[in-house]
């Protein structure tokens, strides 16, 4: 929970992660957004009413955007998506359909890595996009703050608001890697779930291993000034990973 003072004066407004809250009203100002799972619940209402015996889950797990056939290349929430359960949060019928690019990449792959995300507390974004190159696909965290480990006394990066930040994905765009492997779309998204799932498991790990540069065959990776060639440990375990799920595909 962080307070939002800057907006509303202090003490006034507190972010819980999924919704803000009204102390001076006592109200959310929002609806609850796993609302469509509860329907004989208020949309408005916090841990089913019984804030004793239950907690209220902050993240919505996954968030489905889209900037494909939006007017004007504009980023719009398809859907929210959490242990499998869909709560769509657009009208339009033609963006919703896009929701089984998503669908059909996870049913398709088989990967737990979906799964994981899914019924984490942390939520992620998904973007779908019209990539002009591999390079604009891509997992970007969201910039994390330090915080205490309690039971350690380390200091340790965590997600802020528990948002874990946000892949950009096109559909409809495969990839051809630097051993001349061509990737499906799905498998790419595969790929960047991953990277999401690591970060969402040990965010002080994953940074760690992105800062890190291990030295590749001839033709893999990135030529540095010395003549070697590296690649960042973050991707070459995930390399490995999808290796063996695209064995089953």
């Amino acid at each position: 929970m962080e307070k939002d003072n800057e907006l509303k004066g202090i003490g006034n407004s507190l972010d819980f992660g999924a919704r803000m809250y009204d102390s001076r009203l006592g109200r959310w100002l929002s609806v609850d957004p796993f609302r469509a799972k509860y329907p004989a619940l208020s949309p408005y209402s916090f841990a089913a009413n019984s804030p004793i015996i239950f907690i209220d889950h902050a993240g919505e797990t996954i968030r489905l955007y889209s900037k494909r056939g939006t007017e004007g290349g504009q980023r719009v929430l398809i859907a929210t998506i959490s242990e499998g359960s869909v709560c769509y949060e657009t009208k339009d019928m033609a963006l919703r359909q896009q929701l089984h690019y998503y669908t059909y990449s996870k049913e398709y792959l088989k990967m737990t890595s979906f799964d994981e995300l899914e019924a984490s507390k942390t939520t992620f974004d998904i973007t779908l996009i019209e990539a002009e190159s591999i390079h604009d696909i891509g997992y970007s965290p969201n910039n994390p703050k330090i915080a205490v480990d309690g039971k350690t006394g380390e200091t340790v990066p965590v997600f802020k608001a528990q948002y874990g930040g946000d892949t950009e994905w096109d559909p409809e765009y495969g990839g051809i890697d630097e051993q001349g492997n061509i990737h499906s779309p799905a498998l790419m998204l595969g790929h960047e779930t991953l990277h999401m799932r690591n970060a969402n498991a040990d965010l002080k790990d994953f940074i760690n291993h992105r800062k890190t540069y291990l030295q590749v065959e001839e033709g893999f990776g990135t030529k540095i000034e010395t003549g070697e060639n590296v690649y960042n440990a973050e991707e070459l375990r995930v390399i490995e990973e999808m290796n063996e799920v695209s064995k089953k595909t």
